[in-house]
């Protein structure tokens, strides 16, 4: 009985079917490490990849802060010289084209409205008080101070 249950195996090997399994084994390692070594190359292109889009994305950021940079200042810009033409009566358009010109001097923008401001209410005090060191100037340039009071600050100057 014990008999019974055991198989007999028997395998045959020849010697042609040793050298085509060895020559198969050599040829998988062989392609295996060439992709692994094509692995690599393209682990090291995706590595590029990834450090130029974080450069590039770094540089559209910071053009991105530049941008709202430079458009808070020209919004601000425009919001002080719609301020001072109202203030100052003078259309923003002249009030502008002042500013431009003064800069052409070496006076910014701001200083030339702020000297534009004081001129003007120097005249006003002058013209209401009829007193004060802008009629002494006015006198002395031969400028009629009621004459000069009614026009706009950008005509007095």
């Amino acid at each position: 009985m014990a008999g019974d249950d055991v198989a007999n195996l028997v395998v045959k090997v020849d010697s042609k079917g040793v050298v085509d399994a060895t020559k198969n084994l050599d040829k998988l390692n062989k392609e295996s490490k060439e992709t692994v070594k094509e692995s690599s190359k393209l682990k090291s292109a995706f590595s590029g990849v990834k450090t130029a889009v974080i450069g590039l994305s770094a540089a559209l950021v910071a053009a991105g802060a530049a941008m709202v940079a430079l458009i808070t200042t020209q919004a601000t810009a425009a919001r002080e010289a719609i301020a001072y033409s109202r203030a100052l009566g003078v259309p923003i358009e002249k009030l502008t084209a002042l500013g431009e010109a003064s800069k052409s001097v070496g006076i910014q923008s701001d200083k030339m409205f702020d000297i534009l401001k004081d001129v003007s209410e120097k005249i006003a005090d002058a013209f209401a008080n009829k007193g004060g060191e802008a009629v002494e100037v006015m006198e002395r340039l031969g400028i009629n101070l009621e004459q000069i009071a009614k026009v706009s600050p950008d005509r007095q100057l």
